[in-house]
């Protein structure tokens, strides 16, 4: 519709542009649970999940186990819960704080089987999702270790992050 010229303004056409606007919008739930659907495959996967993009949407949309592993669907259902709880707090502009981040690591850990694992040599609860208040090193392959950022340093490191961040959006 060409608005340069309002003699030829067509009210059909114009209704029709609102019409499918409103199409549009009111599918935006659909395209958020797609791109959710999306995220979750592709992020689980990295975490070892199996299922497939149509697994994950299935089990997002009606809760229903996918015949994989009962640890993969639980991971998926997790991370679903911890985008939704992120685009919430997006939605609502709120500045992101240590505890949100806590929180999203919380349900991301909800009845993952990790209870009592052992960590650098302390057997540990990662359910609450707390920032770990130890050094934690991983084994790219037999010869090399490598160590993340030291454990008393994550939470000033995390602030400066933060508030750098939360700066910017507002």
């Amino acid at each position: 519709m060409n608005l340069d010229n309002l003699e030829s303004f067509d009210k059909k056409e114009f209704l029709n542009q609102v019409n499918n606007y409103k199409k549009l919008i009111s599918n935006s739930s659909f395209i958020q649970e797609d791109l959710v659907a999306l995220l979750t495959e592709q992020s689980t996967k990295i975490e070892g999940s199996t299922l497939t993009r149509k697994e994950v949407a299935l089990l997002q949309k009606y809760g229903k186990p996918s015949g994989k592993p009962v640890e993969h669907d639980q991971m998926v259902k997790n991370h679903i819960n911890a985008l939704y709880k992120v685009i919430n707090f997006c939605r609502f502009k709120t500045s992101i704080e240590i505890p949100m981040i806590e929180e999203v690591n919380k349900i991301l850990l909800n009845k993952i089987n990790n209870l009592g694992m052992i960590e650098s040599g302390r057997v540990v609860n990662r359910s609450s999702g707390k920032i770990r208040d130890y050094q934690v090193e991983w084994e790219f392959n037999k010869n090399a270790k490598h160590e993340f950022i030291h454990y008393s340093e994550v939470i000033s490191q995390l602030s400066k992050i933060l508030v750098e961040n939360n700066a910017k959006c507002r």
